[in-house]
This record gives structure tokens, C-alpha cells and sequence, in this order.
């Protein structure tokens, strides 16, 4: 996919005062950056609707895949 976006001085700056050397790079981690909120944000709607696991259950599974001991 490929989007024009029009010869601004005004989002060159925009992208410069963001810390970033083009408006190109700016706007792919805008996008990055939207679809990290719209993950959490489904991740917020599957915990109201009782679809989370609890965060030590995930822990203890992770340390086995490893090879971790369980906390004490």
C-alpha cells in the first residue's frame, strides 16, 4: 500500500520537533504506535469479559517452558 501525503513544511516540522528525520518515519510509528494501543485495549475488553488468565498462573507456566524454578 502506498500513501501521498502532501509536501508540508508544516508535518516536517511536526516530525522534526518528535525527534524523527522524515515525515515517512513519523507516521509508520504513529501507526505502530495505534495498533500497540488498539492490542491493549482488546486486551482490557477480554479482561472485563472474564477471559484473562491471572498474571502468577502465566508466570509459573513461562518458568516451566524455560526451565525456571517456581518462586518461592
Amino acid at each position: 500500500m502506498q500513501i501521498t501525503l502532501p509536501d508540508s513544511p508544516r508535518l516536517t516540522e511536526q516530525a522534526n520537533a518528535a525527534g524523527y528525520l522524515s515525515v515517512e518515519q513519523y507516521v509508520l510509528d504513529l501507526l505502530e504506535r495505534d495498533a500497540d494501543r488498539m492490542a491493549i485495549l482488546q486486551g482490557l475488553a477480554d479482561m472485563k469479559a472474564g477471559r484473562g488468565r491471572p498474571a502468577e498462573e502465566v508466570e509459573a507456566k513461562l518458568r516451566r517452558e524455560v526451565g525456571l524454578p517456581p518462586r518461592p
